[in-house]
């Protein structure tokens, strides 16, 4: 077969590509892209009137303006503008929509954070955007989280849109919702209905001048959803606390062969040398403790050498059968955790099943007899499963509109898919 051979080509410096006849570049775009630059990498404004910075396009864009400070600030703003009014007709085509948010401190600044997120009724596919990043000013107390994340919601003209709003298990978002939640007030208002029907006989007489100086103002959130990520979390660090008050044994080997784990890791983070010799990085204590027991299934004598060379205590027969079990007890949980926060996965619907698995597990493990030392670890995993999500096989919203595409045989949580549309974002 006859195969033509490739020209070699002689590649020319930048200088000469720029430099030679007119630029491939028009002045429009090259500002453009000058914005896209400072946006997508956090760049300060100032990073345009560098020295550096400007020797540099000088010698390869000579022929091209350079924007100064204050003109990619306009230029900023006009950006923003056009991004907000794409994204707010975006949402003026949906009916139903969800929103996250957050509260933060960095050096010595709070801000409030928004995100939205809709499901195409197209592509069936999760949608998302980003509405606002605040400064808050003073304290992030309930009210004024309530207030923030009204005028946002406001602003974009989605106050009616919003089926609920996701946060973590934080006590001002709690009390946020519990106080100004649509929710809360139906309850609230259907009992203050029964009391007047009760009541309906009696005079009531009113003070209108105390209505008329009331300056408290009464807002009004969307339904709340506990971010269910955030919540297992608490359940793999707090709740897993209550397993060491059950049992004196667990609670002894527990902390003994964490802490071996704890200064096998510390020594990796504090010396270099000893990081070579560990050749591996963890970044949790699950996929930590998970690399000890594969450490153990496939080189147990190399992980003792490691504990030796690095001083640590040597792990005691005991310790590693205790580290098997741990995994064994704790990897359901870590794959519940994976899915609630795959984006491919944060669909309402997802949240029973994925729960009434994990439970199904736990109970599973409760029953088998060759757990030596962890059985109280699942106690306290069950229990804090039934406490912090209880409320979910009581919701209608979540039990009613779901349906289930059940786990295989293997109990793949990663199979397990529920929609309801306008949900998302658990």
């Amino acid at each position: 077969m006859y195969k033509e051979h490739p020209v070699a080509v002689q590649q020319g410096s930048v200088a000469h590509y720029f430099r030679s006849g007119t630029p491939t570049i028009s002045q429009e775009r090259f500002d453009k892209l000058i914005l896209n630059f400072i946006i997508q990498g956090l760049h300060p404004l100032h990073t345009v009137e560098r020295p550096e910075y400007r020797d540099l396009f000088r010698e390869v864009l000579p022929s091209r303006h350079l924007v100064s400070r204050r003109t990619l600030g306009r230029m900023l703003d006009d950006e923003h503008l056009s991004v907000k009014t794409t994204l707010s007709k975006t949402l003026s085509k949906q009916k139903h929509v969800c929103t996250t948010t957050d509260a933060w401190s960095s050096n010595n600044r709070s801000f409030l954070g928004v995100t939205i997120h809709w499901i195409d009724q197209e592509t069936l596919s999760i949608c998302s955007g980003a509405l606002a990043c605040h400064r808050i000013i003073g304290r992030h107390t309930y009210d004024v989280l309530a207030e923030m994340l009204e005028d946002v919601h406001r602003d974009f003209n989605i106050k009616d849109k919003v089926t609920l709003t996701t946060t973590d298990n934080g006590s001002n978002f709690l009390k946020a919702f519990s106080v100004f939640s649509e929710v809360q007030r139906t309850i609230q208002d259907r009992e203050e209905e029964d009391e007047e029907e009760e009541e309906e006989d009696h005079t009531v007489f009113i003070n209108v001048t105390d209505i008329l100086n009331e300056t408290g103002e009464d807002h009004n959130l969307p339904p709340h959803q506990r971010c269910a990520c955030h919540t297992l979390n608490l359940i793999a660090t707090r709740d897993i606390e209550g397993a060491l008050t059950q049992s004196e044994p667990f609670k002894k080997i527990s902390r003994s062969t964490l802490g071996k784990c704890q200064a096998l890791w510390s020594q990796q983070q504090r010396s270099t040398q000893a990081s070579d010799v560990i050749k591996d990085k963890w970044n949790s204590t699950f996929l930590a403790v998970e690399r000890l027991k594969t450490c153990i299934l496939t080189k147990e004598q190399e992980l003792q050498e490691t504990c030796e060379k690095l001083q640590v205590t040597h792990f005691r027969v005991t310790e590693l059968v205790f580290i098997k079990e741990y995994v064994q007890v704790m990897a359901p949980l870590a794959k519940a955790l994976d899915v609630l926060q795959s984006n491919r996965m944060a669909y309402a619907g997802v949240l029973v099943p994925t729960i009434s698995i994990l439970l199904e597990k736990m109970d599973q493990m409760t029953h088998e007899t060759n757990l030596h030392h962890c059985n109280p670890l699942v106690d306290a995993i069950i229990s804090g499963l039934k406490q912090r999500f209880g409320y979910i096989f009581e919701d209608a919203r979540l039990q009613g509109e779901c349906i289930p595409t059940l786990a295989n045989d293997e109990g793949n949580l990663s199979q397990v898919q529920h929609r309801i549309p306008g949900q998302c974002s658990l």
